[in-house]
């Protein structure tokens, strides 16, 4: 539940990618015109009398409805003595209020009052650990006590029944967002059951959901990325918030919550006017109004904050901070730059688009793929106050390349200074932005987070979309100000060398599991049910009205869906052949991305390409290798002219795969350090054993011997496989169709392979676990999977059903059992999976991670919930109105209706498999889950994939689940 723009964009900054690029860029590079777009824009902004603030975006091509409410506050405004506050407050929203979640509220209170003042009492015990365990003995006690009046859950099951789905929050430093989709004819419950939550909430099981954050925080401490970001912003913050406080808190203040401070924060910041509702979907705004004047128009108001403006001295010279926190050399250069909305920001993302971009055009991408560089990208860092940019390099020579891969960015960032580029280029990135704008909007997440930070920066609707007026006014002569505004000789230069970090983990709290009556409800809860009316009106896909079908010719096959936004094209081409069938093709698609045609070299080509706006992008897996291409429709035609030429006339150039070597090597780097890494890697080896995909894949010793034409050849070879064409767009079906047959290679004897694949399981005789030791992890990753059989035709609707009661979502029996009720995780899930052919055995496959000291009690207590599955009649039920309700949250989006569509189709299913699925869901009950249960999974073996550090782990039980084997991860995957 907690976001960090830095963390996510370090990320990306790690990941493998080969996209295509240029330098230069030729003329008259279309321009996206807003005229030319028909995206539903309109935001209405409503302030209620108490100060609530409303923002309605009425969006009828969605299928349901985006809620949020917005809090202005995040950890910025933690206390300094109790840091993390704002986050773990988030967590406790979820526990209910004075109605919902409890049995006898004023029962409960006398216990929950006495829970504060103990832990009110922690601060006191300072290194007293004697007297520390006597205070967190009565909270023990008490809370045992106030536990039996708590019904955990019971606000998630309420959404559920309403057909809510994604339930969830997240916190940053400047707010706090809760937010789901529901469809539209529920709104004025969910409206109920979201005042209701703020208006009286109640920090009950707070001991219990301690233990969770002391997860969360944990999982932390094993991401890499967490050190770097930390470390940059120390640095790069030292006066403010941000280089002082991180958003988890400090491990010495969740050690000693204060309930008395969170209930302070909650009391000043919980507040009518500091706080936003926000709707994005299917409605009718002018009926929803008086359902949110009637519901939030009564919520309490508070006294006008002053929002703390965080400053920082500006940064004297060139700073350099020396660290050992990466697995590999890390460089990391900072500059102050403008703030979230400032005037200065469409200038400035246009100034990072031109050092980097996802085609790899800029400047700092020639740096990468001329072999200067290890890899290098950049990234913004916007707050509502304050501002970064940051440029991120790996050096070519390890030792003794930071300072000078520092020098050659320095020299890229002077052209963008003097203006040493030509005005193409910069009218490419200006329409690029432009048109990632435009996509991006289609997404109703993408637009919570854009009003949500419009609202706590305090900027109307109307100046955040000035954004987009911004960037086509933009002038080189005003780019060039802003460059030398912000990239001056006063910056931070952060150098990482190898090393591994100290890490601090939180210990397991000993306390006695909740006692909670699972099968009571509250009297709020009984009351809503017996209101409540099930009006939901499922919509379905039909294949000849939502989507069009054509078959070219025999296992050719094109898809049409109509584009309702904006004038945006996606054409994705699928050939069923995949690096399993052709060994090697994963590395023949990135080879497509860094090379142009016989007649036209890589920078030829791609200048043309980019002077029509649109992009190509190859990649394979084992099941297929896919083409997508992005672009305006009005040039969709001579985007597929030069799509066509790059398959069929493809250049030979052997030096574009020094960029397929280098990915690799950063990959192998990446993958003995990172913990989640290696646990696919088991998980795969311990499922497929030498069919792993991390062993069945070239070694990076033959993809240094591979050649231009070898790598051509695999794809010449992949072209003559069964294929998709799928088009999203504005042009009309028969014209697309007519394009294709004009211009696209089409083999006449397409072959048919065996993709997707389905690979052979691991024969077990009995259970069997995999267990890699990793010294330096905190935390265990813990996967258990159970192979089963395929199933039968009657069998299939009880695949949701069965994942909704037993593994997915926060009312799941996984969740409930390990982490409401326990704490043991902070997350859990199990999820029953099957191939494309139901002929073939499907498995369970369940997953967690936890402090290595509770390894042994989680797999012990998964294990039995697996064995005998909890009988819950109340949750069955709770899963029926669920998957009802909800059945419309589940149509596919328009880019994303062909994905469906083709499995589906793939399956042997020729109309919506959803209609079927409402039909079962009308009669389900827990009878039908037991039979899925019993028949798919009850008494089978166990595969155990676990990884984690072995001098923490109780290994003596450990290895009584199984037949134990102890592999090294090096071992087991291909480097």
């Amino acid at each position: 539940m907690h976001k960090i723009q830095l963390i996510n964009i370090l990320l990306i900054f790690y990941s493998v990618v080969a996209n295509s690029q240029s330098i230069t860029i030729s003329s008259n590079i279309p321009i996206v015109e807003e005229s030319a777009l028909n995206s539903p824009k309109e935001v209405k902004t409503i302030v209620l009398k108490n100060g609530f603030t409303i923002y309605l975006n009425e969006d009828h091509s969605k299928n349901d409805v985006l809620g949020a409410v917005v809090v202005k506050g995040g950890s910025k405004y933690d206390p300094k003595n109790a840091t993390g506050i704002a986050h773990y407050l988030e967590h406790m929203y979820f526990k209910g209020s004075q109605h919902i979640g409890t049995t006898d509220f004023k029962q409960e209170k006398i216990w929950l009052d006495s829970i504060e003042f103990m832990y009110n009492m922690l601060p006191y015990a300072k290194n007293d650990d004697a007297y520390r365990q006597r205070i967190l003995d009565k909270i023990d006690y008490f809370s045992q006590r106030a536990s039996k009046y708590a019904i955990p859950g019971e606000f998630d099951n309420l959404i559920s029944q309403i057909g809510g789905t994604e339930l969830n929050a997240y916190t940053d430093y400047e707010k706090i967002v809760y937010h789901n989709s529901f469809p539209k004819e529920n709104i004025n419950y969910w409206l109920n059951l979201y005042y209701e939550r703020f208006d009286s909430p109640v920090f009950r099981l707070f001991q219990s959901e301690l233990e969770t954050v002391y997860e969360e925080k944990n999982m932390s401490q094993d991401n890499f990325f967490n050190g770097i970001y930390e470390a940059v912003y120390k640095n790069f913050y030292p006066s403010s918030i941000y280089g002082n406080q991180t958003v988890l808190g400090s491990i010495e203040h969740l050690k000693t919550p204060s309930l008395s401070e969170m209930k302070s924060y909650s009391k000043r910041f919980y507040v009518a006017n500091n706080m936003a509702l926000i709707l994005i979907g299917d409605f009718n705004s002018d009926e929803v109004i008086n359902e949110i004047k009637q519901t939030f128009g009564d919520f309490r108001e508070g006294e006008k904050q002053n929002f703390k403006i965080e400053n920082e001295n500006p940064i004297d010279g060139r700073t350099q901070v020396n660290v050992r926190i990466t697995p590999m050399p890390v460089g990391i250069i900072g500059f102050r730059a403008c703030k979230k909305f400032d005037k200065d920001k469409a200038a400035t993302d246009v100034l990072i688009s031109m050092l980097s971009n996802e085609n790899n055009t800029g400047f700092l991408d020639s740096l990468n793929l001329s072999n200067k560089l290890m890899y290098s990208t950049v990234f913004s860092d916007y707050h509502s106050d304050l501002g970064g940019v940051f440029i991120a390099y790996i050096p070519k020579i390890p030792l003794k390349g930071l300072k000078s891969g520092e020098n050659l960015i320095l020299k890229q960032i002077n052209r963008l200074k003097t203006g040493n580029y030509n005005n193409d280029f910069f009218e490419a990135q200006k329409n690029a932005l432009l048109k990632n704008y435009e996509l991006d909007y289609e997404s109703s997440a993408s637009r919570l987070e854009l009003i949500a930070n419009s609202f706590v920066s305090e900027k109307s609707w109307r100046e955040v979309s000035y954004y987009s007026d911004q960037l086509r006014k933009l002038t080189k002569e005003e780019l060039m100000r802003i460059a030398n505004k912000y990239f001056t000789n006063n910056y931070l230069a952060l150098y990482s060398k190898i090393g591994f970090p100290k890490k601090t983990k939180l210990k397991k709290l000993d306390f006695t599991k909740i006692n909670t009556d699972k099968d009571v409800k509250s009297t709020y809860e009984r009351k809503f049910e017996e209101n409540f009316h099930w009006k939901v009106e499922p919509k379905f896909i039909d294949f000849n009205k939502d989507i069009k079908i054509a078959e070219l010719k025999n296992n050719a096959t094109f898809y049409y869906t109509k584009n309702p936004y904006n004038q945006i094209f996606t054409y994705n081409i699928k050939y069923y052949v995949g690096d399993y069938q052709i060994k090697g093709l994963t590395q023949a698609a990135s080879y497509l991305n860094f090379v142009g045609t016989v007649d036209e070299v890589f920078t030829e080509f791609n200048k043309k390409l980019q002077s029509i706006g649109s992009t190509i992008f190859a990649q394979a897996n084992e099941d297929y290798l896919t083409i997508e291409m992005t672009g305006l429709d009005e040039h969709f035609e001579q985007s597929l002219l030069l799509l066509n030429q790059l398959l069929t006339n493809t250049e030979v150039d052997n030096k574009a795969i020094a960029q397929i070597v280098k990915n690799r090597k950063l990959e192998n780097k990446l993958l003995i350090r990172d913990i989640s890494t290696k646990s696919s890697v088991l998980t795969n080896y311990a499922l497929y054993d030498n069919k792993s995909r991390y062993i069945n894949r070239l070694s990076l010793d033959e993809i240094k011997k591979s050649t231009g034409a070898e790598l051509i050849a695999k794809i010449q070879n992949a072209l003559l496989y069964k294929v998709d064409y799928s088009y999203v767009g504005t042009i009309t079906f028969e014209k697309v169709e007519g394009i294709i047959l004009k211009n696209q290679y089409m083999p006449k004897n397409l072959l048919v392979g065996n993709s997707p694949v389905i690979k052979a399981m691991r024969t077990l005789s009995g259970n069997q676990m995999f267990f890699a030791d990793d010294k330096k992890a905190v935390q265990s990753h813990l996967r258990i999977i159970i192979p089963s059989k395929a199933l039968q035709e009657n069998e299939r609707e009880g695949i949701n059903t069965f994942n909704e009661y037993f593994g997915n979502g926060l009312n799941s029996i996984v969740f409930k059992e390990i982490r409401e009720y326990r704490a043991m995780a902070y997350s859990a899930w199990a999820s029953f999976q099957v191939p494309y052919k139901f002929t073939e055995p499907g498995y369970l496959y369940c997953s967690t991670s936890t402090q290595n000291d509770k390894a042994f009690q989680v797999l012990k207590l998964f294990n039995k919930l697996i064995d005998t599955m909890p009988q819950d009649i109340e949750r069955a039920d709770i899963v029926r109105k669920s998957l009802i309700n909800s059945i419309n949250s589940n149509l596919p989006d328009f880019r994303n209706l062909y994905n469906s569509v083709s499995y589906w189709r793939l399956q042997g299913i020729m109309d919506d498999p959803r209609e079927k699925s409402y039909k079962f869901y009308k009669d389900l009950d827990l009878k039908n889950i037991n039979e899925f249960y019993i028949s798919n999974i009850e008494g089978k073996s166990k595969i155990f994939s676990v990884i984690g550090d072995s001098r923490k782990i109780d290994m003596k039980n450990t290895k009584q689940f199984a037949e134990f084997k102890q592999v090294k991860i090096k071992n087991i995957y291909t480097k």
